[in-house]
This record gives structure tokens, C-alpha cells and sequence, in this order.
């Protein structure tokens, strides 16, 4: 751990010194009156030094997703909102359905009016009146 900190104290040291000698650099170059737009301002200072930086590795690298995979993502994605959405509207009509055909509902009894009461005894092979198009029977 002492090793740490002493390699810390030790790249501290040397980053402060050279930002402290990049500053007396850019003073000294303003006074004497080379604009900071200059493309060439800070080329002798850089000559005779090592960068500070550390070198380029594929951690500066970019990774990026290839537009066809996102226009692929989008679609599913999209497509999936369509499936949950036609799925809540059928929920919704099956629920709506279920409550106006509950036999205590007015809209039951006014709509099945004509129809004969179900016999249990005769089952579902009990024969239903004719339907009449001119009555408008269901």
C-alpha cells in the first residue's frame, strides 16, 4: 500500500510541474504578443518534452451498433407494444361483451325477449322458434 501511495505522490508531483511549467510557457509566449490562435503556439514547448498522456489503446475505441440492428430492435420492440396493445383491446371488448349480456342487465332481457326460457330437461338439442327477418328477431 506505502508502494501506492508513493507512486501516487510521485505522478502528482510530475503532472503539477508540468502544468505549472505549460502555464509559465503560454505566459511568457502572450507576453511577448504570439496570438493563442497560433498553430504553431505550443509546438516548442511540446518539442522537447514526453507526452503526459498515455498512449492510444482500444479503450479509446468506439463501439457502436450497426444501424441495420437498430432498425431491427425498433421493429420488435414495436411489434411487441402492437401485440400487448391488441391484446388489452381484446380484453377490453370480452369484458365490455360480458357485461351487457348478464342476464340482470336490461339490455339482456330487452334484446332476448322473445326467446323461449331454456328447458334443461330438452337441452341444447331443444328446438329455437324460426328466425323471422321481418321481426327483426336475433
Amino acid at each position: 500500500m506505502d508502494n501506492l501511495h508513493s507512486s501516487f505522490d510521485a505522478e502528482l508531483a510530475y503532472g503539477q510541474a508540468y502544468q505549472q511549467a505549460y502555464q509559465d510557457y503560454e505566459a511568457a509566449k502572450i507576453a511577448v504578443g504570439t496570438p493563442l490562435t497560433a498553430p504553431d503556439f505550443f509546438d516548442e514547448f511540446h518539442a522537447g518534452r514526453d507526452p503526459i498522456a498515455s498512449p492510444q489503446g482500444p479503450e479509446e475505441w468506439f463501439a457502436r451498433v450497426p444501424q441495420s440492428k437498430m432498425h431491427e430492435h425498433v421493429f420488435q420492440r414495436t411489434l411487441a407494444w402492437a401485440l400487448v396493445g391488441a391484446g388489452l383491446a381484446a380484453l377490453a371488448a370480452a369484458l365490455l361483451l360480458r357485461m351487457c349480456a348478464r342476464p340482470g342487465n336490461g339490455n339482456f332481457a330487452i334484446a332476448n325477449a322473445d326467446l323461449p326460457p331454456y328447458d334443461r330437461a330438452a337441452g341444447a338439442n331443444a328446438e329455437l322458434p324460426p328466425y323471422n327477418r321481418a321481426a327483426g328477431s336475433p
